[in-house]
Formats: structure tokens, C-alpha cells, sequence
């Protein structure tokens, strides 16, 4: 075998004992987030119900956060913190924000409530976020508590200017950005085309995450349409893009 090839099959396998194993599928790999979990008991339980693997984001410090977050995992469903962080334009309304004037130590410390909490989690993924994903000190802040606790990231893309994934690089923390927002206009017909759209995307470029929320028109849509997505196509947790 060529050096050249050998050298390659190396830097396969590092990849694959780094991040596991990501299955070769014909039309590709489609995860689904809902966000926004913890306010509303029904709600969060009708998402945990979605007839696929979705990965549940949970909201620590709501009044559902732990009930709901244990009803998925008994499910066999993925969960992952839905971390409230700083916005550019709107004052943080939700627990353990993480604010950008926060010193690091009470940052880890928030963060350490959240795991704490939500022990069944996997991952994390920012709530809101433009101002704190486009800041590089807090990302380090945040990446370094995720490397120590094995946990991969989910950017929500609430900016362009996010260096979440950047940093996540840097600091070798398994990370994915969203794809495709399933419901910023909450209609049925639109919900169905941004699914559509997640869907192309995951089978011409092998990866794609879709971002929804617990509306009635999500759920319902997803209800609809999860049992006719392509055979070929899989729908996997977010962790597994994330990893791979």
C-alpha cells in the first residue's frame, strides 16, 4: 500500500475511534431538534411522542425541565440543554441565562446547575444567543465545560456572526450547526416546505439539522409527514451528526 494511502486510512480510523461511527446511508442523514422544552407540560410531551428519533432541547430551571426531560429518556429519545445565552436584541427572560457580563467563574457555575439538573443530557445547544455565540471568550468558557463533561454542541445559528463552531473546532468539542428553521412562519403549508427543504439538503449533501419548536402546527406537521420522509432517508439523533 502507498504511503499516501496508508497515511490516510490513519487519519480515517483517528476519526472514527474520535467520533464514532456515522452509518452510510443512500439518501443521507436528517436530525430533528425541538426546541423550547420545560414551560408546558402537554406540549413537551406530545414532542417527546413524535413518531421519530428526535432530540428533545430542554430549558433547565422551567417548571417541566426535569419531568420532562426523564419521560424522554425513558422514551429512548435524546436530550440536550436548550442553554438560555444573551441575545442581541432582547432582554433574557428565561433561568440560568448566561449573560455576557458574566465572570467565568459564575458562568461555570450555571453551567454546572444546568448539567446538575438535567443529568440525562447528552449535548447542548443555545437558546437565543446572537450577542454570547459571537463572542469568543464565552465560547471558550462554553466549550471548555462541554470537552470536560464529554458533551457535543448544536449551534442554533441565531447569528451569522457565531463562532460557536469555530471554537468547537479548536477545542475538539463534537459540534453541528442548524440547517433549516422548520417554523419561523407557524403555517402548516410553510412548516411542510422548510421539512421539504431539510430533507433535499440531507440527501444532496449527505447531513442536514432541522430547528423546530413545540407549536401545534410543528407537532402536527411532523405528525403528518415524519411516516412518509423516504425510506432511504434516516433520521437520527442530533449526536450523531455531531460526532461524526
Amino acid at each position: 500500500m502507498p504511503l499516501r494511502t496508508r497515511v490516510l486510512c490513519l487519519l480515517l480510523l483517528i476519526a472514527h475511534q474520535a467520533y464514532g461511527s456515522c452509518p452510510v446511508q443512500q439518501d443521507g442523514l436528517l436530525s430533528i431538534v425541538i426546541d423550547d422544552l420545560g414551560y408546558r407540560l402537554e406540549v413537551g410531551t406530545a414532542a417527546i411522542e413524535l413518531p421519530a428519533p428526535v432530540t428533545l432541547a430542554v430549558i433547565p430551571g422551567t417548571p417541566y425541565a426535569e419531568e420532562l426531560a426523564a419521560a424522554a429518556t425513558n422514551r429512548g429519545k435524546e436530550v440536550i440543554i436548550h442553554m438560555p445565552m444573551a441575545a442581541s436584541h432582547q432582554a433574557p427572560g428565561d433561568p440560568y441565562t448566561l449573560l455576557l457580563d458574566m465572570h467565568e467563574e459564575v458562568v461555570e457555575h450555571t453551567l454546572s446547575q444546568a448539567f446538575e439538573e438535567l443529568s440525562s443530557a447528552t449535548g447542548l445547544n443555545n437558546h437565543m444567543g446572537s450577542a454570547l455565540t459571537a463572542d469568543r471568550n464565552a465560547m471558550n468558557t462554553l466549550m471548555r465545560a462541554l470537552a470536560e463533561r464529554d458533551m457535543f454542541f448544536i449551534d442554533s445559528r441565531t447569528t451569522e456572526h457565531s463562532l460557536a463552531m469555530e471554537v468547537a473546532g479548536e477545542l475538539g468539542v463534537p459540534a453541528f450547526a442548524r440547517s433549516v428553521f422548520l417554523d419561523n412562519d407557524r403555517d402548516d403549508a410553510k412548516i411542510a416546505e422548510q421539512l421539504a427543504a431539510a430533507v433535499a439538503m440531507a440527501r444532496r449533501e449527505g447531513r442536514a439539522l432541522a430547528i423546530g419548536h413545540p407549536f401545534p402546527e410543528t407537532l402536527r406537521v411532523l405528525n403528518d409527514l415524519l411516516p412518509q420522509l423516504p425510506i432511504a432517508l434516516t433520521v437520527v439523533p442530533a449526536s450523531q451528526l455531531a460526532r461524526c
